[in-house]
């Protein structure tokens, strides 16, 4: 069976933005678990669950216009835009289709994967289900969780900072010299060298850390660009 979930922009004197039906998004599950983010840009982020075991991350525009779907996971605990008109979403992780514990990712205006490796945020052992992100333009973000041992046996309320590259602990760009790949305090053709490996390698797992130290122009993403920035430093 097929559901219609609608959403209505307003603008500030409460006048309706989009036509009088909104915007309409179908699914397959009856859920009140939703969360909505507006973007600086005037886009929206919508995070819906889509069935029991699915949810949908959309993005819709000024006009009303679905840019992108992201497949997530099967429940929405929150989502945050960030300053870059990207966003982060938190969600569950299952083991054995048992819960145990959660994950963040960020991703980038068009839908794409800025940490590619969904970095978990909590241990296995932390099954509060409350948490919340608040994010930091400069640095990263603020993520405040409800600690807990066992499902629905919460412990106390803990905060985490995380910088933009998905490092706990609250690193920032200054954790490391961009370009400097083999990390020995200088920046050479070894460094190339490496760079150009991990690019050729389409299927390479870099960590958090190694994509601060590989992102050199701050695109976000690893790739030729990249190379010449870090030849452009070297001459």
């Amino acid at each position: 069976m097929q559901y219609n979930f609608s959403i209505q922009r307003f603008d500030s004197l409460g006048n309706q933005h989009w036509s009088d039906e909104g915007i309409s998004i179908d699914t397959s599950f009856v859920s009140q678990a939703t969360r909505i983010a507006a973007s600086p840009d005037n886009n929206v982020y919508v995070y819906i669950m889509d069935t029991d075991t699915l949810s949908n991350l959309y993005k819709i525009d000024d006009e009303g216009e679905i840019q992108w779907i992201q497949e997530i996971s099967r429940y929405p605990r929150h989502l945050q835009s960030d300053c870059d008109f990207g966003s982060y979403v938190l969600y569950p992780t299952y083991l054995d289709n048992t819960f145990s514990g959660h994950s963040i990712m960020r991703l980038d205006s068009s839908g794409q994967h800025i940490w590619p490796n969904m970095n978990t945020l909590y241990s296995l052992n932390s099954l509060g289900a409350n948490s919340l992100i608040v994010s930091d333009c400069t640095t990263g973000i603020f993520v405040a969780y409800d600690q807990a041992s066992t499902v629905g046996q919460g412990t106390g309320i803990y905060i985490n900072k995380i910088d933009k590259y998905g490092v706990l602990g609250g690193q920032n760009e200054g954790s490391c010299l961009k370009g400097d790949l083999d990390q020995d305090g200088l920046i050479n053709i070894l460094d190339i060298l490496v760079l150009v490996n991990i690019v050729l390698d389409s299927g390479y797992q870099y960590t958090a850390l190694e994509h601060c130290y590989c992102d050199v122009n701050n695109d976000h993403y690893i790739d030729i660009n990249d190379i010449i920035s870090i030849m452009l430093l070297i001459i």
